[in-house]
């Protein structure tokens, strides 16, 4: 349970960062992992209509609070809060024909359905996950780690507040 919570604080420690556009070619993530040749557009993002709003891990212990929004320019924001109260937040973009998460477009995104989106890494050392809906109310981030799947389940909160 703990490495269960442990991998996701870790992933959205690292997905919920300020988010900076920091300038990495193509050719330096390519170099890395070869990235899929994707079948979506910039505005299947409006697919994750579903993940707007506040949410709340259902772990035991320190809770995952983080808020979605997505923007006009076809970006989903996520803000996290801390325990501190001390917010950060990263943005999926789009970005050379695909969607990138994180600081420094550490995940690719090689799947958007109407129910799901998979992020892959495209550096060494970060792992895929996915997002799964399971409802109006309900979604899991699932890490994908050699051990095997890692669900969370996300549960919508009325109001993210530190």
């Amino acid at each position: 349970m703990k490495i269960l919570l442990l991998s996701l604080l870790l992933t959205a420690s690292f997905a919920c960062r300020q988010s900076a556009d920091l300038p990495v070619a193509a050719a330096e993530i390519q170099s890395t992992v070869t990235i899929p040749d994707v079948r979506y557009t910039q505005n299947d993002i409006r697919k994750l209509r579903w993940i707007e709003g506040a949410w709340e891990s259902t772990q035991p212990g320190k809770p995952v609070r983080q808020s979605f929004h997505i923007t006009d320019d076809f970006q989903l924001e996520i803000n996290d809060i801390s325990e501190q109260g001390e917010p950060a937040s990263t943005m999926l973009s789009w970005y050379e024909g695909h969607f990138y998460l994180g600081e420094n477009r550490d995940w690719v995104v090689t799947w958007i359905g109407e129910k799901d989106v998979r992020f892959d890494p495209v550096r060494p050392g970060k792992l895929p996950f996915t997002w799964t809906r399971f409802g109006e109310n309900q979604w899991y981030h699932v890490s994908h780690r050699p051990d095997g799947d890692h669900p969370v389940l996300m549960q919508r909160a009325d109001e993210v507040q530190p």
